[in-house]
This record gives structure tokens, sequence and C-alpha cells, in this order.
């Protein structure tokens, strides 16, 4: 607790640190949830790239980014059209999601879901309202995006 006073407005002005809320989409839970059902949905062998994992949660945050990345694998738009954020959480889902057992790394850097991750995504994709936009768009986009659109993604023009 900070106290200022302001002799000119002959009162004192008390500071005190408070808890700020995280928003929903940037919790722990709603982004491990995220990368399981990603992995259980819209990958093959429940197993990706981390580069294709990031290009699904980018396309996940938005609609714009669900239309251009449709528009990308149905072949009517260029990748260099896209531009892909890397949202840093999906790194913190990744490390809480390891650090529980839910998924695990290959030596090749793919991820994959564990046993124990297979059947946390079987259980959320079971429940019919959570994560239903999401489960959606995923389900929709089924596993057309292709580690080799994603190198496309990110290839460097001109090089």
């Amino acid at each position: 607790m900070t106290e200022l006073r302001i002799p000119e407005l002959e009162t004192s002005f008390v500071f005190r640190k408070r808890a700020e809320p995280i928003p929903g989409d940037l919790r722990p839970q709603y982004c491990v949830s995220l990368l399981l059902i990603m992995l259980h949905i819209s990958s093959r062998g429940a197993r990706s790239s981390f580069m294709r994992l990031q290009v699904l949660y980018w396309t996940l945050r938005a609609k714009r980014n669900a239309e251009a990345l449709e528009s990308l694998v149905r072949g009517n738009i260029d990748p260099d059209a896209v531009l892909v954020r890397i949202d840093p959480s999906l790194n913190r889902a990744v490390d809480f999601a390891r650090g529980e057992g839910l998924i695990r790394i290959e030596s090749g850097g793919r991820i994959e879901l564990t046993q124990r991750g297979a059947d946390e995504a079987e259980n959320l994709v079971g429940e019919t309202e959570l994560l239903k936009k999401e489960k959606i768009l995923l389900k929709g986009l089924g596993k057309r995006l292709t580690e080799g659109k994603v190198n496309e993604l990110f290839k460097r023009k001109g090089n």
C-alpha cells in the first residue's frame, strides 16, 4: 500500500495493488483445452508440428483469420496474403500440457497427445456446449491444413 499526499488538494490518495483478472482466452485451462482439441480433431495421428499448431491457434482467434485460412487451404489465395501471428500463450499451453503429461514432444519436434491427453481431448469433444465454435471450425477445417501449407506460409519469399 502506498500513500500519496497532495497538499494543494488537502487529501491523501491510497494506492493498493489489486489482482487483475486474466481474459478468458489467455487462461491456461482454455489454451491447454484448445491445444488438446486441435491435436485430436485436426491432426493426423494426434500429432503435429509446433508451427502448424500456431497456425491453427491463430485461426481460432478471429473469424477473419479462419476465413483467410479457409481460402488458403482451398487454393483461393496465395500464402503471401496470409499473415499468421505467433501467440506466446500457446507456448505456455504446450509447457503446461507437457508438465501435466497430456502431450509429449517427439525427437523431431512434433507434439503428440499421450493416452491421458487423448482421453482428456475425447472428454472435451464430448462436451457439446464447451468450445462449441472452436470444435465446429476445427472439424470443418479437418486435416486439410497440411505441413506443406504451413511451410509455404512461413517460407521467406525471394530467398
